[in-house]
């Protein structure tokens, strides 16, 4: 008879950031550095930073306690992208986690947006 012994679950990773474009990994106060362009008749550009405000905020509000978070800049300051992993108190998920993904751009790319999913891990 042989018994299988599974090793405990590693903690889990933090979210990371798949990086392209010459986009690096920033700290969060460099994003309130990044200035934001003037608005035209037709467009209105969000601040990096009021971003990520806004939706740590939102996500507090509802309950949600913020783990960590990564953030990256790319083409100047002018593309942003974002990932905060999250989870509910007293709320354990074991072989998954809560993320949160944000970008906003400064050079009419694409407009701010956000998407929320899990992070399995194997």
């Amino acid at each position: 008879m042989h018994a299988i012994i599974e090793a405990p679950a590693p903690p889990a990773p933090v979210p990371g950031l798949l990086l392209h474009c010459g986009a690096e990994i920033v700290r969060r106060e460099e994003l309130a550095r990044i200035e934001t362009p003037k608005p035209t008749d037709t467009w209105f550009p969000l601040a990096h930073e009021d971003l990520v405000r806004e939706v740590e905020g939102q996500l507090t509000g509802a309950g949600f306690l913020i783990d960590s978070a990564n953030h990256s800049l790319s083409h100047h300051g002018g593309r942003y992208f974002g990932i905060l992993q999250v989870r509910l108190p007293n709320h354990e998920a074991t072989g998954y986690s809560w993320v949160v993904g944000l970008r906003n751009s400064h050079d009419k790319s694409y407009p701010a947006g956000l998407v929320a999913g899990t992070r399995v891990f194997v």
